[in-house]
């Protein structure tokens, strides 16, 4: 266990230790909002819109659910393992260059990585391959982000990024089960 931690850390300050320049780190601080539920939702939104003509509102049922179940269940598990953020753990703290707006505690698992992957998972299942591929690319830069920032560890991020997708694809799955459902209660009552 302590070599994961030891990986988990050195990843975690070679990634953060890129960090310092201005230009880089104010895109970077821009860029993690992507990891926000809101913002997520915002850039979802329209591209589940605009790539699906025939199941508009489940795949937004999908979306809202996936980040607000997702968002609940990242909040739980925070609580349930307290571990600190990198500029507070005391192994790394002196060296890490800590841009997370002072975040000390709840670092696992990733809350912007769990919202991001949710999102681009949706969108992959509703979308399409490319829209989806877009997506993921954004919630990987999201992940990279909340490391390169000092506000979690790697492992942190994998975490949320597991949460988000299962969570994304059971979301999917249970609105695509409702929607099915409608559909044939609509059906069979005109056929009364």
């Amino acid at each position: 266990m302590d070599a994961l931690l030891d990986l988990d850390r050195a990843a975690a300050l070679a990634l953060n230790g890129m960090s310092g320049g201005s230009f880089p780190d104010a895109v970077v601080g821009v860029l993690t909002y992507a990891g926000h539920g809101v913002v997520a939702f915002l850039l979802s939104f329209p591209v589940i819109i605009w790539r699906n003509k025939s199941g508009r509102i489940r795949a937004l049922v999908a979306c809202i659910s996936a980040m607000a179940v997702g968002g609940l269940l990242v909040q739980a598990a925070k609580l349930a393992v307290p571990r600190p953020r990198p500029a507070a753990d005391g192994v790394i703290e002196a060296r890490i260059n800590d841009l997370s707006g002072g975040l000390r505690t709840r670092s696992f698992p990733s809350g912007h990585a769990q919202t991001a992957f949710g999102a681009a998972t949706v969108v992959l299942a509703e979308s399409g391959a490319a829209a989806g591929a877009v997506a993921f690319g954004i919630a990987l830069l999201v992940g990279l982000s909340r490391v390169y920032l000092g506000a979690h560890f790697p492992s942190d991020v994998l975490a949320g990024a597991f949460l988000g997708v299962v969570i994304g694809w059971l979301a999917v799955y249970i609105a695509g089960r409702m929607g099915k459902r409608g559909k044939s209660n609509v059906e069979s009552s005109r056929s009364e």
